[in-house]
C-alpha cells in the first residue's frame, strides 16, 4: 500500500529521498472512491510512544505507562511515565544502560531531544517533576482558570524558561495550565 504524509505530520528539517526506509506513526485510513488513503505521521506525539514502546521492553509490556506527552516535533519532547512495579525506575528504564535506549529514539527523530519525567498525580509535583532541572521555591495554582505561578531561584530562571520559553511552554502542554514563571529578584531593581 501507498502511504501520505502531508507536510503537517512531518518532522521539520527533515529530508526524504526515494527508496528511503522510514518509521511513522498510522494517524488514519480514509475511505476513498478507489484505494483507501493511508495516512502516516512523523510528527504526531503517539510517534514517540511508538518508538519508545518498540525500544523499551517495560513500555510495551505495561510495566511502565506512558502518561502523557507534549512534543515540538524536531525539537524536543517531554514524556511523563508511571511504573506499575515499584522496583521498577521509569526514567532510569527508559533512558537505559549509558543512555542506549533513549538514543535509539532520538536517532529515529533526527536528534529531537527527549525529556523523560516521573508522572505524578498531583498537578504541582508534576509541574516540578518537568521543569527539572530547574528547582522549583513554590507553585500557586489556580485549578478554575489553570494557570499557575511558579517561583525558581533568581540563577535558575533561564534554565526554567529554556531557549526560546521551550522548557515552560511544553510544560503548559504537558500538564495544562499556562505557566508564569518568575524569580525573587525580578521586581528588586
Amino acid at each position: 500500500a501507498e502511504a501520505v504524509m502531508p507536510d503537517s505530520e512531518r518532522i521539520p528539517g527533515e529530508r526524504y529521498h526515494a527508496g528511503q526506509r522510514l518509521r511513522a506513526y498510522l494517524l488514519k485510513v480514509e475511505d476513498t472512491q478507489g484505494d483507501p488513503r493511508i495516512v502516516v505521521s512523523r510528527g504526531h506525539r503517539e510517534f514517540v510512544h511508538q518508538l519508545l514502546s518498540l525500544e523499551v521492553p517495560e513500555v510495551e509490556d505495561g510495566t511502565l505507562v506512558v502518561k502523557r506527552i507534549a512534543r515540538e516535533p524536531g525539537r524536543r519532547s517531554k514524556v511523563a511515565i508511571e511504573s506499575l512495579d515499584p522496583n521498577v525506575d521509569p526514567v532510569g528504564t527508559c533512558v537505559g544502560a549509558g543512555g542506549a535506549r533513549v538514543r535509539m529514539v532520538t536517532r529515529e527523530l533526527s536528534g529531537e531531544r527527549i525529556d523523560l519525567l516521573r508522572w505524578s498525580d498531583d498537578t504541582v509535583q508534576l509541574l516540578k517533576n518537568s521543569l527539572e532541572p530547574a528547582s522549583v521555591l513554590s507553585v500557586e495554582l489556580n485549578e478554575e482558570e489553570h494557570k499557575a505561578n511558579v517561583l525558581v531561584p533568581d540563577d535558575e530562571l533561564s534554565l526554567a524558561i529554556g531557549k526560546g520559553g521551550q522548557n515552560v511552554r511544553l510544560t503548559a502542554k504537558l500538564i495544562g495550565y499556562d505557566i508564569e514563571v518568575s524569580s525573587p529578584g525580578e521586581g528588586a531593581d
